[in-house]
Formats: structure tokens, sequence, C-alpha cells
């Protein structure tokens, strides 16, 4: 075939397989969004729901919530006919002007959202209209600003747009909007607050009452009610300049002081991030069926956690730091025993648990499991059993990046032992290199610990030093390897659902990943359980030096600029991981894993542990032990690693 045809044919298979690759994707885009308009057309049909009754692994009621319908009346449903006039002004002013005249979607506001954040160079303003809120809320989707939510719900509330009216949208927004203190919908408002139904309230109780679903906890009346007055007045004020309201009755009603009745009982609203988490979890259409949840919380641990972790953030508060987090689970099993998202879930919401950030050296352990086999294959993590167990912790290796120590100094030639329980990042990068980036990324994709959307060569070496943003719960998970003889099984808290029919839904089981062999995970873990390993790097006086502690595995991560601090502890019976830190990414001051968040992991895991000591498998007598001698092997006999050998012995020999 001549050079020519060769060519003519390759652009033809070219043409041919974009074409292909076009048409895969525009069927599978076809197919999502004749599944989400199936499932929200469910989601307006009035028979298939009923509430949601959330209960611990004890039957311990731990929230009540509504039917996630629009149609179904509940509670102190007030019908549009009977809101007040005003009450509807006041809310379309409040969250979506053009109302009327949009078909679910605000152009308008989507420019004027989008110039706002370009000058910004962050996103500070949303373009939700009344439409794409109601599909949030039809949903029970979080809120979030991310683009790939955003445009399913533009869709939503296109055909929302389409299959209901503009009064029956209102009516539905007003019936499910969350208005804090745990009261859903305008009408459980009106009475939760002031305790008197909604035609009843004056018209700036109303005007407070449609500033609520924007940021209900950060305008609660009883908790902030200074933020939710500033939020009316300038409600109030922004009426009287589009003249829809006088200036002098906008500042009469500005003036207004807030009278609000006592707290009513309410249904138990505990574990918050907890439920907020596991409602997620359940397949769309079991959320909507409603019936009873039965989950695998220990609500007796978690509400002995609490006062802990409001304890760790008071003590680290000089150092800059507001809020921690905290997650226990079945090393066996992966079922979640506790789960707190932030210090207090009436003032954030927002989960550190299972918010996505970069928690530092805490996929070390994934590097060096890949990086050994069994010692009867000649290789272990142990300087006695090959030259190729030792690890370099100098910058100027053979190296397409440059990693930096936190502690700005190199160490030179290292054991595997010492260099995974010291965590020297030189180390871990050329570590690395030796081994493959890409097994890497496609183990921790396999295990659930991150996610890893991008090829491998997108994340590169940084990988090995946490590059990559993850969940604190996939990673308290993931490191169930150890114990687990190489397999890995994801969080679990779904244990069954009782339908309001009395059937019964459960999830499907969750599948092992076997991620390395039961030698190597054994390895790692004997590292990681070593006091005297890590001692080189931080010294002595660490949290679990002290001898009647029982030994546990940990690993400590510390992101760069010191804004997330992180922690895992790992026995045979309980895997705990602590966060601490800062929502709004601020660095915190002079803080690191092994102080900012072990110490909160360590007293989590004792409390969980109920005066049982942890334990671990016992090591098998394969394992090399003996000690660490660096420059036995003499490091001539590594000969890829060129003239960095030298430089790393007379590192090693002068430090």
């Amino acid at each position: 075939m001549s050079q020519r045809a060769s060519r003519y044919f390759g652009r033809i298979a070219a043409v041919a397989g974009a074409s292909a690759l076009t048409l895969y994707f525009c069927v599978a885009l076809t197919w999502q969004m004749v599944q989400r308009t199936r499932s929200l057309d469910a989601l307006l049909d009035n028979r298939s729901c009923a509430p949601l009754s959330v209960l611990d692994r004890e039957g311990r009621p731990l929230r009540e919530l509504p039917s996630s319908c629009a149609l179904t009346p509940r509670g102190h449903f007030t019908p549009l006919s009977q809101v007040p006039a005003r009450l509807l002004q006041l809310v379309r002013a409040a969250e979506d002007r053009r109302f009327e005249s949009h078909r679910g979607v605000d152009g308008r506001a989507v420019l004027r959202a989008l110039w706002s954040n370009l000058r910004a160079g962050r996103v500070v303003s949303g373009a939700s209209t009344l439409s794409m809120q109601l599909a949030r809320m039809l949903r029970a989707a979080p809120r979030t600003r991310s683009l790939h939510d955003k445009l399913w719900q533009v869709w939503d509330a296109l055909w929302l747009e389409r299959r209901l009216d503009k009064p029956q949208i209102l009516e539905a927004y007003l019936h499910l909007a969350y208005y804090g203190a745990g009261a859903y919908g305008v009408g459980d408002a009106a009475h939760s607050y002031f305790g008197r139904p909604l035609p009843q309230l004056s018209e700036a109780e109303l005007a407070l009452l449609a500033v609520l679903p924007r940021a209900p906890s950060a305008y609660d009346l009883r908790r902030h009610p200074e933020r939710a007055l500033s939020r009316r007045r300038e409600l109030l004020t922004q009426l009287a300049q589009r003249a829809e309201l006088s200036k002098e009755h906008a500042d009469t009603l500005a003036a207004e002081p807030l009278a609000l009745v006592a707290p009513r009982p309410r249904s138990p609203a505990r574990a918050g991030h907890f439920v907020d988490w596991v409602i997620g979890e359940l397949p769309e259409a079991e959320r909507r069926t409603g019936g009873t949840l039965n989950t695998t919380l220990d609500l007796a641990l978690q509400e002995a956690l609490e006062p802990l972790l409001r304890q760790h953030v008071q003590q680290l508060s000089a150092a800059g730091v507001t809020q921690a987090g905290l997650v226990v689970l079945d090393s066996r099993t992966g079922e979640v025993r506790a789960l707190l998202g932030s210090v207090d879930y009436a003032s954030s919401q927002l989960n550190s648990v299972t918010r996505r950030r970069q928690l530092g050296s805490l996929l070390k352990p994934f590097v060096y499991a890949l990086a050994v086999r069994a010692p009867s294959a000649g290789l272990s993590l142990y300087a006695g059993a090959s030259p190729e167990s030792l690890a370099l912790d100098v910058g100027d290796v053979p190296s397409q990046y440059r990693a930096r120590d936190w502690v700005g100094r190199e160490a030179g030639p290292l054991s595997y032992r010492e260099a995974l329980a010291g965590s020297y990042n030189l180390a871990a990068v050329h570590v690395l290199e030796r081994t493959s980036v890409a097994q890497l990324h496609q183990r921790l994709r396999r295990a659930g610990v991150a996610e890893l959307s991008a090829p491998p060569a997108h994340y590169g070496l940084p990988l090995a030093l946490g590059s990559a943003r993850v969940r604190l719960l996939d990673v308290a998970a993931g490191y169930g390897f150890m114990v687990r003889d190489g397999a890995v099984r994801r969080a679990t808290a779904v244990r069954s659902l009782v339908r309001a029919d009395a059937s019964v839904y459960r999830p499907e089981p969750v599948r092992d990943a076997q991620l390395f062999t039961s030698e190597v995970s054994r390895q790692v873990l004997d590292i990681l359980s070593d006091p005297a390993a890590r001692r080189r790097r931080f010294g002595r006086g660490l949290p679990l030096d002290h001898p009647e502690q029982a030994p546990v595995a940990l690993k400590t991560g510390t992101a760069s600029g010191m804004s997330d601090v992180s922690a895992v502890l790992v026995s045979s019976q309980l895997t705990v991981a602590a966060w601490s830190g800062r929502f709004d990414g601020a660095p915190t001051r002079g803080m690191s894993g092994m102080w900012g968040a072990l110490p909160l992991a360590q007293r989590a895991l004792m409390t969980a542990l109920r005066g049982e000591s942890p334990e671990l498998p016992a090591t098998p007598a394969s394992l090399h032990t003996a000690a660490d001698d660096l420059l036995s092997h003499g490091l001539e006999h590594q000969p890829e690693l060129g003239p960095w050998a030298e430089r790393a012995r007379v590192r090693a020999v002068t430090r």
C-alpha cells in the first residue's frame, strides 16, 4: 500500500473513531436525560412518597425527614391561595426576581453571576432560580456550586417548568424549603418561630421568613438574629429602591423588633453530618419511598465523641484551628460507627469527613506497599534484604519532579522502614519514581481512595505526597488493607430500609478490592506500628509513645500550607481518622498531623474501644526484622543511582 493510501485510510479511521466516540457520548447523555426525567416525574407523583425515619444500629431515632414529594401536604401546610401576597412578593424579590418571566433558567442572572465570579476569581455568586432550587430539594441533593451539578439542575428546572405551572412551582418551593430549627416548609416555620399560622403573621415577620431559605444556618433567628435582621433590612431596602414599597414603610418594617416563641419540642435531630451523608448513599428511588432506615451508626459513641471534638478545637484555637472532624470504622466490615463532620452541625453543615481535600502524606503507605514484595521474592522493607530496599531522601536524585521536605533538609539514604515511618517526602518521591505512578493511580482508584478522574500523567510524582483531592472517609476505609490481608472494603452505613409498604430494601453486598498480598500488607502494618522507626524523624514523647499504650498503626498527614492536618489510627477492631484545620483554607500556625490531629484520633479510638485494648494481627515469623543497616550493602551496588549514590553516602555519614 502506498504512503498516500495509508494516510487516506488513516484519516478515515480517525474520522470514524471520532464519530463513534461522539455518538457514544450523545447516546449516553440522552439516556441520562431520559432517566432523570423519569425519576423527576416519579418525584412529582405524591402516591410514591412517604416520610423517612433514620435510626442507629440499636434502633434509636436520629432524624425524622418529611416526604420529599412536592405535592404531598404535611405538617402545617398552607396552600398557595392562603399564603399572604406580601410573602410571595418578598420571596420573589429575595430569590428570583424574574420568576414569572423565565422558563426555569434566568439568563440575565447567569450572566451577572458569571461576571461576579470572574471578577472575584472564584465562585461568589450563583444564579439559581426558584425552579432550580425546587429541583435540588426534590432530589434531596446538598447545596453545591459544581458545574456538573448546576447543569443537571438546569435540566431538571426546564423539565419542571413543562410539568408544573408557576403557582404550583412556587407552592412546592414554599412547602419543601428548609427554614432552620428543624422546620421544613413556610407553614411549619411560622409555627416554629412565631407560634401562629402563616396568615396571622405581620409583614415584618413575613420578611424574615423570606430570607431564611438562602442560608438557614447563617440567618438562624435564635443563634444569629442580628444577621437575619440585617438581611431583612437589605431586602426591604431593595424593594423600596424599586418602588415596590415606600421607603417609610420599609423603614418601619425593618425597625420592628424580633419576637420569637420558645423553641418547640421536636423530633430528634442527631448525628447531622452522618444522616445527611447516609441519605445521599441511598438510591434516589428508595429515598423517595420513605419508611424506616436502619444504619450502622452507634449513637452512644457518636455523642461521646462530640465533646472531644469541641475540646480539641478549643485547645488548638491559638494556632488558628477552627474546625475538626472524625470518622470511626469497623476495620473488618467497613461499617461506619461514628461520623462527625464539624464541631457543631447547627452552625456548619460542611462535612470535613466527606469533603475532598489534599491530605498530605496519607497516601504514602500505598506508595511503599507497591514498592515491596514478599520476603521470599528477595525484596522487603528492611535494609538487610536487598540494596533495592534503600530509598534516597535527596532532592537532586534523577527525577522529573523536585520535591521539598517540610523540615527543609535531606536525610540521604534510608531504609523503607525509616522512610515510611518518618514520612520523608523526598524518599517517597524516589520510591514512586522507581515503581510507577500509573500503578499507584490504578490501585487508588480500585480501592476507592481517590477518584483520580484525570490520567496518571496529570498527577505525576506529586501523587506520592497527596496532591490529589481525597475524602478522609475513603482514606480511612483504604487503610483497612493492613488488617484485611491486603483487601479494601469501602465504607458502608445502610443496613436496610423498611419501606412504607413493609417491603425491605438491602444494599448490594460491598465487594472487597484486593490491592496487595497479605505479606506486603503485614510489612506496611509492622512499620506503621513501630514507635522506634519514627523516632529518628519525630523524636520521643509522641502521643503514642507511652509504654502502656498498646500498639496501633498510625500515619499522619500535613497538607501544603498547614491548612489541613490529619491522622489515621488502625487496629484490628477499629479504624479512626481525624482532621483539624479550617474550612476557609487559611493556614494554621505551626500545626502538623502528629500534633494537630493524632491526639484527637487517639482519644477517639480509646473512647470507641470502651476499655478494650487495641489489637493488631500477629506479625508472621517470615518477616525480616533485622535491625536496619543503611550502608551495609554499599550504595555502589545500585548502578541506576549513578553519581547520586556517593552524594547520598556522604550525607548519611556526616548528618
